[in-house]
Parts: C-alpha cells; sequence; structure tokens
C-alpha cells in the first residue's frame, strides 16, 4: 500500500455579516465596512483574493479593481512595488544619518 503524504492547508478565517447600514467583512481580524454589494464584492477580491490587509480608499480599490478588468494590473503592481522601494531606501538614508549624528 502507497503511503500519501498529506499537506494540512490553512484557511483564512473569514466573515461577512449583514447589519442594518451594510455589511461587516472580517478577514483574519481585520474588519471592514460596505455599505453596498458592488463595494462589498471589490472588497472581497482586494482583502481576500489579493491578500491586501491595509484600509484602501475607494478610489484606490476602484483603481485597482479595473486594472484587474483591463489587464495593466502586473504594470500596477510593479509600480507600486518601485515607489515602496524608494520610499524604504529614503528611510534607510535617514536612518543612517540620525544613526551618525547620535554617536
Amino acid at each position: 500500500m502507497k503511503k500519501v503524504n498529506k499537506i494540512k492547508k490553512v484557511l483564512t478565517k473569514v466573515t461577512l455579516k449583514t447589519v442594518t447600514n451594510g455589511y461587516l467583512l472580517d478577514v483574519e481580524g481585520k474588519g471592514y465596512m460596505y455599505f453596498n454589494e458592488r463595494t462589498m464584492v471589490e472588497g472581497i477580491c482586494i482583502h481576500i483574493g489579493q491578500g491586501r490587509a491595509g484600509w484602501m480608499t475607494t478610489d484606490d480599490i476602484r483603481n485597482l479593481m479595473e486594472a484587474t478588468k483591463d489587464g495593466s494590473i502586473v504594470k500596477k503592481l510593479q509600480s507600486e512595488v518601485v515607489e515602496l522601494k524608494a520610499q524604504l531606501k529614503d528611510m534607510r538614508k535617514a536612518l543612517k544619518e540620525s544613526s551618525k549624528k547620535t554617536i
């Protein structure tokens, strides 16, 4: 008899609840509020589908969803990576300069 290795898949904890004025989406303990079905579905795509945990403006979500639809998502995400790397470089430089001043 052949032994099969079973890999346990860790599932993301997701809760969606309808409340009086909209929908509450909870993803791994982070809560998001949506006031209509369209924005709720967009939120699910962003926070679960793309794994973005942070808060985003409605314009950011709309732009990301549009980029997903028209196929330019790769360029948009690469642009974000370049911008974040530049911010990181600036922060490291500022930290290094700050460390020199305290010595």
